[in-house]
């Protein structure tokens, strides 16, 4: 069951990861796609964990996370590497490219998914402090 889950969550992160891509050469037209896809797919899931981390540490232990600067410039360091090794090092970027992967087969379904993960977690940027600030 577990490696159930652990395939899920990999799809999601293929899923991401190729619309994050599009964007990158549609709409910024950038020289080093790849290179950029990894680092803005590295923003928002360092802008996610640093959200959760911040509501479970207001919530449950009463400790503000947005006022730890030390982990909240580690994060998105450690995440850069990981996801560096994952899709670039290995070359599962190139074949994700090559595969398409959508979620259960929707292609409008995959970049509202898409479109929801980046709203959720830029905007993090904007309530998260004052969402923190309201539990502790």
């Amino acid at each position: 069951m577990h490696q159930f889950q652990i395939n899920k969550a990999m799809k999601l992160l293929d899923v991401l990861y190729y619309f994050y891509y599009k964007y990158t050469i549609k709409v910024l037209k950038d020289n080093e796609p790849l290179a950029t896809t990894v680092f803005m797919l590295s923003i928002s899931e360092s802008f996610f964990c640093n959200g959760m981390a911040s509501i479970i540490g207001a919530k449950y232990f009463g400790v503000s996370i947005s006022s730890n600067k030390p982990f909240l410039f580690s994060v998105p360091i450690i995440i850069l590497i990981i996801n560096y090794f994952y899709f670039q090092k290995s070359g599962r970027g190139k074949e994700i490219i090559i595969e398409k992967p959508l979620l259960f087969g929707s292609r409008g379904f995959s970049i509202a998914v898409t479109l929801i993960f980046w709203i959720v977690t830029f905007s993090w940027l904007f309530w998260g402090v004052s969402a923190e600030n309201s539990l502790l």
